[in-house]
C-alpha cells in the first residue's frame, strides 16, 4: 500500500493491496492479539522511519522478512481460491440505474453467457419473465459463478413469486461477492414478502452501506422501519428516495 493507495493504478490493485493489509492485520491478531495490534499502532505513531518494520520487529519479535515470510504460509494456510466469475466493482457518483446495469453486464466475461443475459433482459422488459428465467439459466449454466447473471435470475424468480428459489441463488452469491448491493436489495425484497421485517432492514441497510444511490433502496427501508414502529427514521428514508428518485 505504500507510498498511497491512490496512486495505485486500477481498481484490480486497490482491491488487492486492501486485501493484503486487511490479510497482514488478521495475522498480527493473530500472533499477539487485539492488544499487540494496538501496541504496533502505536508504536508506529512517533517512528521516524516509514512503514511498521520497527514496531513489528519490537511487538512481534520479528524481522520485516520475516513478518513478511510467516504472512506468506499464514496466506497458504487458508487455502484461498480465484473465482473466475467474481471481479472488482467499477463504482460512478450519481449512477442511473441503466449505467448500474450496463457496468454490470460488462462484469460477465463469457461472451456466450452475456448474450444470453442480454437475451434475458430484452425477455424480461417485455413482460416473458418465464422465456427470460431460461435465457438466464443458460447463462448461469456458461458461467455458473457469474454474480450479475444471479443478481438478474433472482430479480425474475421474485416476480414469479419464487421466492425461496431467489433467496438461495442470493446467499449463493453473496458468498462470492459479499460487496455487490443488488443482493441485499433483492433479499431485503425478499424478508419484506416473508414479513421478516428485521433481515429486510439489515439487507437494506448493507444495500446502502455499499451504493445508497438508489431509491428503491431506501423505500424498501422506510416500509420496513415503519411496520416496527419506526416512523420518524422511515420518513427520512422516504425523503432521501424521493429526492433520489428526481
Amino acid at each position: 500500500m505504500e507510498p498511497s493507495l491512490i496512486k495505485l493504478e486500477t481498481p484490480e490493485d486497490v482491491q488487492l493491496a486492501y486485501a493484503q493489509a486487511a490479510l497482514a492485520i488478521d495475522f498480527i491478531i493473530s500472533k499477539v492479539g487485539h492488544e499487540g495490534l494496538k501496541r504496533v499502532m502505536t508504536r508506529m505513531a512517533p517512528s521516524r522511519e516509514r512503514g511498521a518494520s520497527e514496531a513489528i520487529q519490537e511487538i512481534l519479535g520479528l524481522k520485516f522478512n520475516e513478518f513478511e515470510n510467516q504472512w506468506k504460509e499464514y496466506l497458504a494456510s487458508k487455502g484461498l481460491k480465484e473465482v473466475s466469475g467474481v471481479h472488482v466493482r467499477r463504482y460512478k457518483i450519481k449512477e442511473g440505474r441503466a449505467d448500474e446495469e450496463r457496468l454490470d453486464m460488462s462484469e460477465i466475461k463469457s461472451m456466450v453467457s452475456r448474450n444470453r443475459a442480454h437475451l434475458g433482459d430484452l425477455l424480461n422488459e417485455r413482460g416473458r419473465r418465464e422465456a427470460a428465467v431460461m435465457e438466464y439459466r443458460r447463462a448461469l449454466a456458461d458461467a455458473n459463478d457469474s454474480v450479475p447473471v444471479m443478481n438478474r435470475l433472482s430479480d425474475v424468480l421474485i416476480a414469479l413469486g419464487k421466492d425461496e428459489e431467489a433467496l438461495e441463488m442470493l446467499k449463493r452469491a453473496q458468498e462470492l461477492s459479499p460487496d455487490h448491493p443488488n443482493i441485499f436489495t433483492n433479499m431485503g425484497k425478499i424478508y419484506l414478502k416473508f414479513k421478516d421485517y428485521k433481515r429486510a432492514e439489515e439487507a437494506f441497510q448493507n444495500s446502502i452501506q455499499i451504493s445508497p444511490f438508489n431509491p428503491e433502496i431506501h423505500f424498501g427501508l422506510a416500509t420496513a422501519l415503519e411496520v416496527q414502529g419506526n416512523k420518524t427514521a422511515g420518513q427520512k428514508e422516504r425523503e432521501i428516495g424521493e429526492r433520489l428518485r428526481r
